[in-house]
């Protein structure tokens, strides 16, 4: 094999140093829920299998991202289960290690090879890349077409099949994700810094873009509605008026330390400096420096920050950083390796405690053994994704103000997010402190698990509820509903109410309840509780059913209703709570 055709030993290192970080510990949290953005992208192409069409489903993306999951949901079996979350996360792990080589050809194309080398290396260790690739995440894609993109204007390509490639990677990248579109300013300012631009070369680039995107993500435009719909849900996720959200100098300020803490000093540095260079070549290199500046000034208008927006922008200043390296080396070995070194050391040892942390039990795996001394008792947490051992009723709740603290106080054990606990709850004992090894997705935030330290009724002031009208002083209820499968119970006044209490006959079932609750005693509304069978309180008493409301309720009247087909007998017992002031 002649030496122009040999692979690069350099690549071929940087692939293989992308692959070991990228494909380690892709089964993190395989004992737990996945992710709500991972389980959406799941659950989408898993009814593309089922129904046998490609209408993606989920319209707040468009439809590339989810057929480019398709293959390796397919292999995994295809259903919604941690096995479909893993093949999700090799195929976006497997475009990490791509971008790598299209990071490598950039820098080769437009600087040397020297310098295709070190972006490699750099590219192949960042720590954002690393990160986002252990998760199904759209922006370690997206980065793919934003590289083919600026590679479509560095290779020499005659002017209409520039314009052609360059609106490809367009269109490409506005089917992976909303934001794709914002590779449009950098080429074309690419396709305008050109000698001798023409107006055919722009629509050229637009009409391609336009017909890729439809040909990747057809189901756009044949459910319009519906993704105009999502897309305007990702928009008010980024824009809904928060009353504490950002501005923007500090959205972009933060951004910027970010990168600062990831990729190291000497990375951004060198990175400025390579910039600096190709100012004397804006032919070249203008649209890699518009792409940075473009997306970190969109994103900075958001009311959110992640990490993973900055993804798509690592290749670019890899390729710059290493054009840094080439120019302090000047074409000396020994002092390109040096700097190469020292641009490398602290990016790649944070990739590499991040992927020894993905092997290690994360604070929800701890969770999930320790609760297992509470087998047949009821847990409450704030942890969305937390796994449970078996044997233990789960219930989880969205914070933890003093409302929820008196949802704890209910049950046996809680999980509780550390960074949601502000004073020392009361009644509730911390038994367990569990720390992440490193700030990692697969780690996740650090937990407490707490216990009540006090029977929960003294948290309530409990009212029994007679039949007979409401004009009878207090609380009474009556049959309602056809075949009487409700039970209306009018309060004296509106109050708030904290818990419903329903005991049954001796030897009969506690029936399935649904709470509903009225501000002004005609319309109801569903209210999300947590149910709880209570063993009877004397050997002549019957079983006890406990609702309790999620969130605070304050009502006029309720309803309890049945989803069986029987009619509801009355209770033997029916009383209800309101907490006592204060809630803490």
């Amino acid at each position: 094999m002649s030496a122009r055709r040999r692979p690069d030993l350099w690549l071929l290192v940087a692939l293989a140093v992308a692959a070991g970080l990228r494909f380690t510990g892709l089964g993190w949290g395989s004992g737990h829920r996945p992710l709500g953005d991972e389980q959406s992208f799941v659950e989408a192409v898993a009814a593309m299998l089922a129904n046998g069409d490609l209408d993606h489903r989920f319209y707040e993306y468009p439809g590339l991202f989810l057929y480019l999951l398709l293959p390796g949901q397919w292999l995994a079996g295809g259903e919604a289960g941690f096995a479909s979350t893993w093949a999700g996360r090799i195929t976006v792990a497997a475009f990490g290690v791509v971008a790598v080589g299209l990071v490598y050809a950039l820098g080769r194309v437009l600087a040397g090879t020297t310098v295709g080398r070190a972006a490699a290396l750099l590219k192949a260790v960042s720590p954002l890349d690393v990160e986002q690739a252990h998760m199904i995440r759209t922006d370690v894609v997206l980065e793919v077409a934003f590289l083919l993109g600026l590679l479509a204007l560095a290779v020499p390509l005659r002017r209409s099949r520039r314009a052609s490639a360059a609106g490809a990677a367009l269109g490409v990248a506005s089917a992976i994700k909303f934001s794709g579109p914002l590779l449009a300013a950098p080429l074309a300012l690419g396709l305008l810094l050109r000698r001798g631009p023409r107006p055919a070369d722009f629509v050229r680039f637009g009409a391609v873009a336009a017909l890729v995107f439809v040909a990747c993500s057809p189901y756009t435009l044949l459910h319009l509605e519906e993704a105009l719909s999502g897309a305007g849900t990702q928009v008010r996720y980024h824009y809904e008026g928060r009353t504490e959200a950002p501005g923007y100098l500090e959205n972009l300020g933060a951004y910027v330390v970010r990168l600062g803490e990831t990729l190291g000093a000497p990375w951004l540095l060198l990175a400025g400096a390579g910039a600096w260079a190709g100012r004397r070549r804006p032919r070249r290199f203008a649209p890699l420096v518009a792409l940075p500046v473009v997306v970190l000034a969109v994103f900075a208008t958001a009311e959110v920050r992640y990490d993973r927006f900055l993804v798509p922008l690592t290749g670019v200043l890899a390729v710059f950083a290493a054009i840094g390296i080439a120019r302090i080396g000047a074409r000396r070995a020994p002092a390109v390796a040096a700097a190469t070194l020292i641009a490398l050391a602290w990016p790649a040892a944070q990739s590499a405690l991040d992927v020894r942390s993905y092997r290690q039990p994360s604070p929800r795996d701890q969770a999930k053994e320790a609760l297992a001394a509470w087998s047949g008792g009821r847990a409450l947490t704030t942890a969305r994704e937390l796994g449970t051992p078996p044997g233990v009723s789960l219930t989880r709740v969205r914070g933890f103000d003093p409302w929820t603290q008196r949802l704890a106080r209910e049950h046996d054990v809680s999980v509780v997010i550390a960074s949601q606990i502000g004073e020392p709850p009361r009644h509730l004992q911390e038994v367990r402190r569990l720390r992440p090894t490193r700030n990692t997705a697969g780690q996740g935030p650090e937990l407490v698990l707490l216990v009540p330290s006090v029977p929960p009724a003294l948290a309530y002031e409990w009212s029994d509820v007679l039949p007979g009208s409401a004009a009878a002083g207090g609380p009474r209820y009556s049959a309602s509903g056809p075949a009487a499968r409700a039970i209306d119970v009018r309060l004296p006044a509106s109050d708030a109410v904290a818990a419903v209490e329903w005991e049954v006959a001796p030897g009969e079932r506690p029936p399935r309840l649904r709470l509903l609750a009225s501000h002004d005693g005609t319309r109801y509304a569903p209210v999300e509780i947590a149910s709880e069978r209570l063993a009877p309180s004397a050997p002549t008493a019957g079983a006890l059913l406990r609702l309790l409301p999620l969130e605070p309720v304050t009502a006029v009247a309720l309803r309890l209703e049945t989803a069986e087909r029987a009619p509801l007998a009355p209770p033997a017992r029916l009383r209800t709570a309101r907490p006592l002031a204060p809630l803490r």
